[in-house]
């Protein structure tokens, strides 16, 4: 079986899309299959006649997720200005998503937004930043990318299409509970703003917190710790993402459970 190739997993053609002759020739090698022979002309360039380019070949090639990505992040970091870089961004960010690193693929897309105003891949940029945000829980805030994204005269007919497939499914979704409300001296009072976090750990050792920190950092995750006592012991909490409201905890919450099997609570600050 032959080895998938992570760095042209697109919709689009490559040789009609990707700037350099170099480029469009080992492209079109791979389309017609000639792996081996694309490798081989990729070792023969030169690293200083079009600084980056070899870096972005190989990581057109790789065979491995972890190493397209090691490679576009070296080019984008090496070579901003290289011609294909907004593209090697654009893969970069996908390849993070699919890893479930929706926090890191969304400030790459981000990025790509801010560092090249003119790329063909903004308006995919804007339907992949909702598709991290409704991951994360956040379907209010995923609408307005993808509102942007369904807009065929700013992404054209294909991305405007999956855009607006993803704003059916959200009008399809479960409305969220009503926002709760506290009850004093028999009196309703609505609820002070509220601020959602998802626990993902409490452990009497603070070196055991800081390791499941260390777990879903490395997966692209902003966690921080917490502490609490209980019974006269000190508990160290794991807590990752800040919601403003409970659905949205308990969406992201429940996206964590079925990836990496871990209980969670939620805690309102």
């Amino acid at each position: 079986m032959k080895r998938r190739l992570y760095g042209i997993l697109t919709v689009f053609c490559l040789s009609g899309t990707l700037a350099a002759q170099n480029v469009e020739r080992i492209a079109s090698l791979i389309q017609r299959g000639e792996i081996a022979r694309a490798r081989a002309e990729v070792e023969t360039l030169s690293d200083t006649d079009k600084p980056g380019e070899k870096l972005f070949l190989r990581g057109l090639l790789a065979t491995d997720g972890l190493e397209a990505e090691t490679l576009y992040e070296q080019l984008c970091r090496t070579y901003p200005d290289y011609d294909n870089c907004d593209f090697a961004r654009f893969r970069l960010a996908q390849l993070k998503y699919a890893r479930g690193l929706y926090i890191s693929a969304k400030t790459e897309f981000e990025r790509l937004i801010t560092s090249y105003p003119e790329s063909r891949y903004i308006p995919q940029s804007h339907y992949w930043i909702g598709r991290c945000l409704q991951a994360l829980g956040d379907d209010d805030a995923a609408v307005g990318w993808f509102e942007k994204a369904s807009d065929a005269s700013f992404s054209g007919p294909e991305t405007a299409r999956m855009a607006e497939s993803a704003l059916d499914s959200l009008k399809r979704s479960p409305a969220a509970p009503a926002p709760e409300r506290l009850s004093r001296d028999g009196e309703q009072r609505e609820a002070a703003r509220e601020s959602w976090t998802v626990q993902v750990g409490a452990f009497s050792r603070r070196q055991h917190a800081i390791l499941r920190k260390s777990f879903f950092e490395q997966r692209g995750y902003e966690v921080r710790l917490g502490s609490k006592e209980r019974d006269g012991q000190t508990l160290y909490l794991v807590w990752i993402g800040e919601f403003d409201n409970r659905q949205s905890a308990w969406n992201f919450g429940e996206a964590l459970k079925k990836k990496y099997d871990t209980p969670f609570t939620l805690v309102q600050h």
